[in-house]
């Protein structure tokens, strides 16, 4: 089957509706100010890179950081060995002269202690403040409400 073609309007239409939409520049002329605006700041990125995001993983890592500090030394060393390192169960119990089972024990036990730590400390960014008041400090040591005793 053979096409014929009218007039230079019938191909330029249907090039059009081939091509698609026609995609522009993200750089703009302010009709305020007559300076050029880069529109491509405006594009959201990836969500993982978003700042929020970034500050809830910058805290998150550093509470960690510190919940492993206060381990004992041989759940740190552990720790160390086996998730940093990439060591198997068997080679750190070879390293710390216990057996396979044991180091799986400690290595239990150690994770055990940060999502406990975890939990009970959670991201200072997703505490909610009750209808817009302001967070008040804990309340002295034997009052119940922290309002004035009489």
């Amino acid at each position: 089957m053979r096409l014929s073609w009218s007039s230079l309007r019938e191909r330029h239409h249907l090039l059009n509706e081939i091509r698609g939409p026609e995609i522009g520049c993200l750089q703009c002329e302010s009709g305020e100010d007559g300076q050029e605006t880069d529109l491509s700041q405006n594009i959201a990125g990836p969500p993982d890179q978003d700042p929020l995001t970034l500050c809830f993983a910058g805290e998150r890592k550093q509470r960690l950081e510190q919940a492993i500090a206060r381990l004992p030394e041989r759940e740190q060393q552990v720790l160390m060995l086996y998730y940093q390192q990439e060591l198997t169960m068997h080679q750190v119990g070879a390293l710390m002269s216990v057996g396979e089972s044991r180091v799986s024990q400690i290595q239990t036990l150690a994770v055990q202690h940060l999502r406990t730590v975890m939990r009970r400390s959670p991201l200072l960014l997703h505490k909610k403040v009750d209808a817009g008041r302001r967070l008040r400090p804990a309340p002295p040591h034997g009052t119940a409400s922290g309002g004035p005793t009489s």
